[in-house]
């Protein structure tokens, strides 16, 4: 590193480090929707700008942070919703995009993995579980259940199954096998 690089570094380090963590008052809906002081944020273009400097932590604290402040933020489930779904190919070699409520396409895959999320409770809205997949920097997405249903189809079609057998589907995507339950482990 050059020392002009070592300095810009530096500099940048002695900012972050500065940077006060402030509570803003945004909160993310179940159903993708952002408000801000009790106001829904409809300028997609601002919510896409916020969702770009969004991130979770560890423990399960949703931040947006930019070089000069980051702030805590509220989120009711998940900060993105998978609203569609694009098939290309079929069966093990196929490839499932889901685009979300902001209009970005995610490839299922190992990166972006199927998640089935227990709710713990039986009989609601898909019964005991809830479809997620996995994004960067910590973030998920809810899959609605009209997209998930669609995603059951493709798996018992790429398996000729029988709905009612007790074998389970498995989703492919991206050479990728995801089963379409909640498992003991998950």
């Amino acid at each position: 590193m050059t020392i002009e690089a070592e300095q810009v570094a530096e500099q940048v380090k002695e900012t972050m480090t500065e940077i006060e963590i402030q509570n803003f008052d945004i909160e993310i809906k179940a159903d993708g929707r952002w408000f801000h002081e009790g106001g829904e944020i409809k300028r997609t273009g601002l919510v896409k700008l916020f969702a770009s400097v969004l991130s979770c932590d560890e423990a399960g604290r949703y931040w947006l942070t930019t070089p000069v402040e980051k702030g805590e933020i509220r989120v009711e489930d998940a900060p993105f919703v998978i609203v569609g779904l694009r098939r290309e190919g079929r069966g093990e070699s196929q490839a499932i995009y889901l685009r979300d409520n902001l209009d970005q396409e995610h490839l299922l895959s190992k990166d972006t993995p199927l998640h089935m999320k227990a709710t713990g409770v039986s009989g609601q809205d898909g019964g005991d579980a809830k479809p997620y997949i996995l994004l960067d920097k910590g973030l998920s997405a809810l899959i609605k259940t009209a997209v998930f249903y669609e995603m059951a189809d493709i798996a018992l079609e790429a398996e000729g199954a029988d709905p009612s057998s007790d074998k389970m589907p498995v989703l492919w995507s991206d050479g990728q096998g995801f089963s379409l339950v909640a498992r003991d482990d998950a």
